[in-house]
């Protein structure tokens, strides 16, 4: 795996007895989940481990599907491989060199020490004598001799004519992953490389026997992705990084079918460069154009484009951010798609799920979340996409970074200061109360199954989220808006409701004691804003129906205590009982009795 072809007969494909699975380069394997499913099964009576390779771009990948699919015990979890020592290259390339060659294996390990590759390709170059120990002298002449070599080598398999052989595989690098059958893909591949579809096709099956090209399903790409990255970067741009134009003309050629497959391929090169030149412009006239199209275009062409480019946005946030601008702060003509009228509300429905990729980008983050807000105010599709988003950027995720979820605490508090934030009924507060969720929750749908998980919360590190959280619904008790307060009192009930954890038996200790913490916080806050002896009929009265629903009397805890001493302290004037009387039900009083007798009684003598 991940060359292995996943189908209902898999499990017959692994051998009896003891077995080790490896997935390497797991964060491309779509089945993932189904894999680690099935090894887990497989390992009752017999020992069955899977190895799991990523690279670090894809541990959260890997993370989340672990996590959905396996408990934790069952996981042992390795360092990530750092960069080879000095020593250790040596060794490598004494193996690879041979020890007619040993002499040059020091030369050989401090020229590609970051590159194992290179020290394994090099070496044996070197070895065959196809490559002077001369040419050791330049690093980056040697990785490029190196990388052509070993090109070379895949070109002599290459069908003869048309464009230049190695345009397949830079063709490759660009456009991967790719079905070589897919007739979309074989017209447009045979009118840029100038070669018949068969040739094409017996040309990629080649660079697959030589192992140059991995299948997955019913698609290939080119491994390594380290050798990957150099074919795209060698296609895109010269040694002094200007550009070819071959990304604009793949562009041209083939945006119709493969725009989001290119733009992410292009976009993480785009990074790369920038990771070490002060700017790059491999994609500076490919967004020139995209933008001018957005912005003449009706709403069935921005429609599109923001779903072809959504999953580009956490590697292209500012060029997508311009698009969301334009989207949202001007009205798409109405366009005709067949029998269907697409309009702006189809536009602005497309855009959520882009802000959600774009808020990753920390300068970002705030103008995201203002957008979404912004969205909630649309109709009901519009409207709950944007709060689907909202609620996905603050929800807690096992692996998710505790500052992003701090500063979503901070973005949420200005979100209370708005003169709207209290206008419907979804308002900041329901973001608050995910920022004061007690776990982390997990669901997935595989083919006709759900995977359903939860863990614990490390309270030591959300501590300071938490705080943030209860802080803001502090503020807002005592806000001159009755509505806002009021609905404080609900985020604080939340607060104090007895919980029970999901998937597992019982609260550990440690969880009780922090929850109980949180509770007395909450009823510290309520006492506060009772003590001036302002507070409006309304609130106090929402906050006596709060307490009454959490004092039974035969409790003894510590919290339900100081519930029933602050219930004592409550304004019992006659406005306020006639207001209660109003408001609460006969039934609703029943908690405040031992049994049902007593509380039937009581129902008799009031009226």
């Amino acid at each position: 795996m991940p060359a292995g072809t996943w189908h209902r007969e898999t499990a017959k494909e692994i051998p009896s007895g003891n077995v080790i699975v490896i997935a390497d380069d797991a964060h491309r394997y779509q089945h993932l989940a189904e894999l680690i499913a099935l090894v887990s099964v497989l390992s009752t009576g017999r020992k069955v481990k899977l190895v799991v390779g990523t690279r670090p771009s894809g541990t959260s990948y890997v993370n989340d599907r672990l996590a959905r699919s396996l408990d934790e015990t069952r996981v042992i979890r390795f360092q990530s491989l750092e960069q080879l020592k000095l020593k250790d290259t040596i060794a490598l390339a004494e193996e690879v060199l041979g020890p007619e060659c040993k002499e040059i294996a020091r030369p050989l390990a401090e020229i590609s020490k970051d590159t194992p590759l290179v020290t394994v390709v090099g070496g044996r170059l070197i070895s065959r004598g196809q490559i002077r120990p001369a040419e050791l002298a330049n690093e980056d002449a040697f990785r490029r001799t190196v990388f052509d070599r070993f090109i070379e080598d895949c070109e002599g398999q290459l069908p003869i004519g048309g464009r230049p052989k190695r345009e397949l595989l830079y063709l490759m690098a660009a456009l991967q992953p790719i079905s070589p059958t897919d007739m979309r893909f074989a017209s447009s591949a045979e009118k840029f490389l100038g070669l018949r579809s068969d040739q094409i096709v017996q040309g990629i099956n080649a660079l697959e026997e030589a192992g140059v090209l991995i299948r997955t399903g019913e698609r290939v790409r080119v491994v390594p992705d380290v050798l990957a990255d150099y074919l795209l970067e060698n296609a895109c741009v010269n040694q002094r990084n200007e550009t070819t134009g071959f990304a604009e003309a793949v562009f041209q050629e083939f945006r119709d079918v493969f725009l989001s497959n290119l733009l992410k391929n292009l976009a993480e090169l785009d990074w790369r460069i920038s990771q070490r030149e002060s700017s790059s412009r491999l994609l500076f006239a490919i967004w020139e154009q995209l933008i001018n199209e957005f912005t003449a275009g009706g709403a069935e062409l921005r429609s599109h484009l923001l779903k072809e480019l959504k999953n580009i946005a956490p590697f292209q946030p500012k060029p997508m951010m311009a698009l969301v601008r334009i989207a949202m702060d001007t009205t798409a003509k109405e366009s005709n798609f067949y029998s269907w009228t697409i309009s702006q509300d189809d536009v602005l429905a497309s855009v959520p799920e882009v802000l959600e990729g774009i808020a990753l980008e920390p300068a970002l983050l705030s103008e995201s979340v203002n957008r979404l807000w912004d969205l909630t105010h649309y109709g009901d599709r519009v409207h709950n996409q944007s709060k689907r988003a909202l609620e996905g950027l603050v929800a807690y995720r096992r692996y998710k970074h505790v500052q992003f979820n701090e500063q979503m605490a901070e973005l949420i508090a200005e979100l209370t200061k708005k003169s709207d934030a209290f206008d419907r009924k979804f308002t900041p507060l329901d973001l608050v109360d995910e920022l004061l969720d007690r776990e982390v929750e997990h669901t997935e749908l595989n083919g006709r199954t759900f995977t359903l998980t939860a863990f614990p919360l490390n309270y030591a590190n959300v501590r300071g989220i938490r705080t943030k959280a209860l802080a803001t619904i502090e503020s807002l008790l005592f806000s001159k808006i009755a509505r806002a307060s009021t609905r404080a009192v609900d985020s604080l009930e939340r607060v104090l409701s007895g919980y029970l954890p999901k998937f597992r038996a019982e609260l550990s200790p440690e969880e009780r004691a922090w929850q109980n913490e949180e509770r007395m916080r909450a009823l510290d806050m309520m006492r506060a804003r009772m003590r001036p002896g302002d507070a409006p009929i309304p609130l106090a009265r929402q906050i006596k129906s709060t307490l009454r629903g959490l004092i039974p009397s035969h409790t003894q805890n510590s919290v339900l205590l100081t519930a029933r001493s602050l219930a004592g302290e409550l304004p019992n004037s006659d406005a306020m009982l006639m207001f209660d009387a109003m408001c609460t039900g006969d039934w609703d009083r029943d908690l405040e009795f031992d049994d049902i007798q007593e509380a039937s009684r009581q129902h008799d003598q009031t009226h």
